[in-house]
């Protein structure tokens, strides 16, 4: 079968067209992908980051509420021998008093 020289042409262009064609999808994908990836990467990294300073934040709460039950406790305490320091010396309130009426 003998084609005529001028289809045989625009069929090897149309041909070498379309590998220009296929290869140019082919990059322009792989740079999609790339793009892509990198993005997921440095969202991951980013929410692995966030997690550790969630963690970090957590330990220190627990610590501070730890603190505040330990405060919370030392006031009760500091409360209740006042109370019965002022029961067992009624005559210390009388200074206050007589720091007001002194002139």
């Amino acid at each position: 079968m003998i084609l005529n020289p001028h289809i045989s042409k625009f069929i090897k262009i149309g041909a070498v067209l379309f590998c220009f064609m296929c290869l140019f999808f082919a990059i322009n994908t792989a740079s999609k992908y790339e793009y892509q990836k990198t993005e997921t990467e440095i969202q991951s990294n980013k929410v692995r980051e966030l997690e550790e300073k969630i963690r970090e934040l957590t330990i220190i709460n627990q610590e501070l509420l730890h603190i505040r039950v330990i405060l919370a406790q030392d006031r009760e305490q500091l409360m209740k021998e006042i109370s019965s320091l002022q029961k067992k010396y009624p005559e210390l309130e009388d200074w206050k008093l007589t720091s007001k009426n002194e002139p």
